[in-house]
């Protein structure tokens, strides 16, 4: 049976807060909360499910620095190799890829406006990284299940992005057989 990890990588720099219309409520909000409120309710159908075999997973950039590849060591994680190190500031794992849980929804509607202007593909980048430890078995480096893995990055489309390496960011999206979507 295939699993599925479905992860969002949501873009809090500091332009999220702006105002738009809803035309659903007739109301204003930041741009970010309508991002929160889509991922909530694409993953509250996984939850409500309580199937084994629905995963997901949230990272945000332009925020808190809180990813499991950031700056342990100068030779460690994704940024050892990168152009920039910099790049990682402002990259969070909110949560990791895992099965759907109720209190995701709460972890997902907190997430504040961040400070920086993040590059989303270093967000990439580290969840690459993290989907290769929830999709393989760690020895082998062979998937230990059948997974269909998507990405949606959800963005105002205003941060920067690093005309050096992008290549190679998309590259492994489509060597790890990953369905990227940007909205």
């Amino acid at each position: 049976m295939a699993r599925t990890v479905t992860c969002f990588i949501l873009d809090v720099s500091p332009g999220m807060a702006e105002e738009v219309y809803d035309e659903e409520t007739g109301r204003t909000v930041s741009k970010l909360d309508l991002c929160k409120e889509y991922v909530c309710r694409k993953i509250a159908p996984m939850v409500q499910s309580g199937r084994k075999t629905e995963h997901a997973g949230v990272l945000t950039f332009g925020g808190a620095t809180d990813n499991p590849f950031f700056a342990r060591s100068e030779n460690e994680g994704p940024e050892a190799s990168a152009h920039d190190p910099q790049d990682y500031v402002g990259v969070a794992s909110i949560f990791p890829p895992q099965q759907a849980r109720p209190q995701m929804l709460g972890v997902i509607n907190s997430i504040q406006v961040g400070q920086f202007n993040g590059n989303p593909m270093a967000a990439l980048v580290v969840l690459e990284e993290l989907l290769d430890q929830h999709t393989t078995d760690g020895t082998q480096g062979r998937s230990t299940r059948n997974w269909k893995k998507e990405v949606v990055v959800l963005t105002y489309a205003q941060a920067k992005v690093k005309q050096v390496g992008w290549e190679v960011v998309l590259e492994g999206v489509r060597n790890r057989s990953i369905l990227l979507k940007i909205m």
